[in-house]
């Protein structure tokens, strides 16, 4: 099972990058490239074509290991949806309403097509929930949204918003393999490896100044769906080997960032759906690290608050206890994040404002 897995992720890998390769001329001829503007601030035109060769190479080599059931289909429909609606806006921008509903009918499309919805979330908040079919679908509705929306913000600088899903997917791939999943298993890791394919031009390598294609937000869009799907699978099926409450600590840093900035954009009476410079990515860059540390930071920060999750679901933390760890480092995220940029920002201007003598006694 782990060998067959193996094969079809590097499968799914070596064919992300020969398309991605095949697509970024196209995508300079038909016009499907992020411009640099006010918000987006990287040197030149850069083709967004990551999410469409994510998307071919997964439905492709998913119909290998996946039987066509309604939940598979289902799960296409609402990629296809998604993908669809992502690559008209990089072509022309949409508004938020329009790009809110697709997400809402994805989210939709999950519970009710393919049957991959919130059933139950254990006792986070001390006593057994049972949830009624309205309030299923909502929270699935809900979680959709938040996730696709969480990965779309850490899309700001060049390789997270894919190095960070990764990271989430691999753990994702050996939750299923721990399970004796083979089936789900050969999935994850096919999109794992075609995320891996897509990285290779949008990390910036040695000699390599910046990436050479962008996810898009058709691509963001469709790993955001592609994560919570995965989560619904584990944690929401018959036997599911992944308790419901580990599932927000396997992409914890994303989240964290997207309900504090959505929290912070309200308060100020300013749509959460406005570009703005208050995402985690940022506050790092302005605190000094490069793209590739902020990079490294949030990854490893993702790898590690999932493994420890794990760990503390394996030593039987209760569900009421993942809840307060979680508003915890929302809370510590929250009212710290200001003040390193502040820390920051003061530091520089001691650095300004030095004396002609402060700059002689330094030589």
């Amino acid at each position: 099972m782990i060998w067959v897995a193996a094969a079809l992720g590097m499968g799914a890998l070596i064919a992300a990058a020969l398309l991605v390769r095949l697509l970024r001329p196209i995508a300079f001829r038909t016009g499907l490239v992020d411009h640099p503007d006010a918000r987006r601030r990287h040197a030149q035109p850069t083709p967004a074509i990551g999410g469409l060769a994510i998307f071919v190479v997964v439905i492709l080599l998913s119909l290998i290991v996946h039987p066509l059931t309604p939940r598979f289909l289902g799960l296409d429909l609402a990629a296809l949806l998604v993908v669809t609606v992502g690559v008209v806006d990089d072509y022309r921008r949409l508004g938020w309403r329009k790009r809110m509903l697709a997400q809402v009918t994805a989210g939709l499309i999950l519970a009710v097509v393919a049957d991959l919805r919130i059933t139950d979330v254990g006792t986070i908040l001390g006593a057994p929930i049972h949830l009624p079919l309205v309030l299923q679908i909502l929270l699935t509705v809900i979680a959709t949204v938040g996730t696709i929306n969480a990965v779309n913000m850490i899309d700001g600088v060049d390789g997270l918003a894919g190095a960070a899903s990764l990271a989430t997917l691999l753990m994702l791939t050996g939750i299923a393999a721990y399970a004796g999943d083979g089936p789900l298993t050969a999935s994850f890791a096919v999109t794992s490896g075609a995320v891996a394919g897509f990285l290779i031009f949008n990390i910036r390598w040695p000699g390599t100044p910046r990436a050479s294609v962008f996810l898009g937000n058709a691509g963001a869009e469709l790993l955001g769906l592609l994560l919570v799907a995965g989560c619904f699978r584990l944690t929401q099926a018959t036997g599911h080997p992944l308790q419901p409450k580990v599932a927000p600590f396997l992409l914890a840093p994303a989240l964290i960032d997207c309900l504090t900035v959505i929290i912070r954009r309200v308060r100020r009476g300013v749509s959460p759906f406005v570009a703005g410079r208050d995402h985690l990515h940022e506050i790092l860059l302005d605190a000094g690290l490069s793209v590739n540390g902020v990079v490294a930071v949030i990854t490893l920060a993702t790898i590690c608050l999932g493994l420890l999750a794990l760990l503390a679901a394996r030593a039987g933390v209760p569900d009421a206890g993942f809840t307060l760890i979680f508003l915890s480092l929302w809370a510590i995220y929250a009212f710290g994040a200001p003040k390193l940029r502040v820390a920051r920002a003061d530091a520089l201007c001691t650095c300004q404002v030095q004396t002609p003598t402060d700059d002689a006694n330094v030589a």
